[in-house]
């Protein structure tokens, strides 16, 4: 699977991995708090999201944005994996209307992104985690995930 991929960012029923270095990897309003009404999803390789955008100018993208994001033979350098989830976990925002929260103190360990309440011991899936992880964590208590594929067709 996506070994390298650690979580970055939850949303409802989704969760977001990057292969970037946590510490590395940003979304729109990823430092302002409260996060639920504030951030939005991981920005992929390429800030633009447009695959193509290597593509349309014939050669490797050279805008200060984005050109550390591709390979020199033309393919993104890292990527984002998007999981639907579903199990007996709450995230940060959870009994409060605005959190005290923003992605990045979520991701540097302030809390996890999701935790039990009905279980004991508790189980805290935390910001870093990689997929084989959480799968493990979310199958433990009787939930399910489920994968993302590519839309080129290619299943793995």
């Amino acid at each position: 699977m996506s070994e390298n991929h650690v979580l970055c960012y939850v949303s409802g029923s989704w969760a977001y991995f990057t292969s970037k270095p946590l510490k590395e990897q940003w979304g729109d309003d990823w430092n302002d708090a409260p996060y639920e009404h504030n951030a939005g999803t991981p920005y992929g390789p390429c800030w633009h999201n447009e695959p193509v955008h290597v593509a349309k100018r014939g050669s490797l993208c050279k805008c200060s944005s984005c050109f550390q994001d591709w390979n020199s033979d033309g393919t993104p350098g890292w990527s984002i994996v998007k999981v639907a989830w579903e199990g007996p976990f709450i995230e940060p925002d959870a009994g409060c209307l605005n959190s005290r929260y923003s992605v990045q103190m979520i991701n540097s360990g302030a809390i996890a992104w999701l935790r039990t309440e009905d279980i004991d011991p508790p189980i805290y899936i935390w910001g870093g985690t990689t997929i084989d992880e959480f799968i493990t964590l979310i199958l433990q208590v009787g939930g399910r995930v489920w994968r993302e594929f590519p839309a080129t067709g290619d299943l793995p």
